[in-house]
């Protein structure tokens, strides 16, 4: 079931909320910010991360870690996708105040490590270029939109 919703017959959102859908999710709960299975992941995430709307299943959320490299810890987030998806923009940000985040993805080191999971999913990670030291704070987040 969900491998089919990850294959190319479902691109993009209006595609994949045709068939993501069954008889027991209302019209009213098939939008892209709607949550059907109150699990906290709207509809346009559940797509764009492989998700199912009608399980609750945070597994699929975004990934963060402090991972050590030459002696600095750097902060990074990893989240696998669906390959092949279209009008979906993925942009990781970050930012030292929570309340304040860029429209961009400064900050970031842009060549993500990128691992094909060889069913149809890769597993993206991201780091922030600026080390974090232990008096600072900083927080990375993944966006997801539609154009």
């Amino acid at each position: 079931y969900a491998i089919a919703w990850r294959s190319e017959l479902y691109q993009n959102f209006a595609i994949w909320s045709t068939a993501a859908f069954d008889a027991a999710i209302p019209e009213s709960d098939r939008e892209a910010t709607d949550d059907p299975d109150s699990d906290g992941i709207e509809n346009l995430l559940e797509f764009a991360l492989g998700g199912n709307p009608g399980v609750n299943n945070r597994s699929i959320l975004p990934v963060r870690a402090i991972v050590e490299d030459g002696g600095s810890s750097y902060l990074e987030l990893s989240f696998t996708r669906p390959k092949g998806l279209s009008e979906i923009t993925y942009t990781v940000q970050t930012t030292t105040e929570v309340a304040t985040w860029p429209a961009d993805s400064s900050g970031v080191n842009p060549n993500p490590v990128i691992v094909d999971n060889g069913n149809g999913t890769e597993t993206l990670t991201y780091r922030r270029t600026q080390a974090v030291d232990a008096n600072a704070r900083a927080f990375i987040r993944l966006r997801v939109n539609t154009p």
